[in-house]
């Protein structure tokens, strides 16, 4: 029973020096070009969208821009969220 447990010890110490340690950088820069393309997409709408209430655009279009916009935010939102 006792080489159980010092098997146990040195397998949660090995993943906990693992997790702490190895990370796989492909998949964070990805993940962060995927963050850079979505808060550009916001900044782009949100740009249009000031340029159409500036030149009194229709409330329709504007109305569009505007869902674009919250959907920019809230994908942008989501991707913050889950960094690896």
């Amino acid at each position: 029973k006792m080489g159980l447990t010092d098997k146990v010890a040195g397998l949660t110490r090995a993943l906990d020096e693992n997790n702490a340690n190895c990370r796989d950088d492909g998949l964070v820069r990805r993940h962060n070009e995927k963050v850079i393309k979505a808060q550009a997409k916001v900044n782009q709408t949100d740009r249009s969208l000031r340029l159409a209430r500036e030149a009194n655009k229709e409330p329709k279009k504007i109305a569009k821009l505007e869902g674009k916009l919250e959907k920019a935010r809230a994908e942008l939102a989501a991707l913050q969220a889950k960094q690896p």
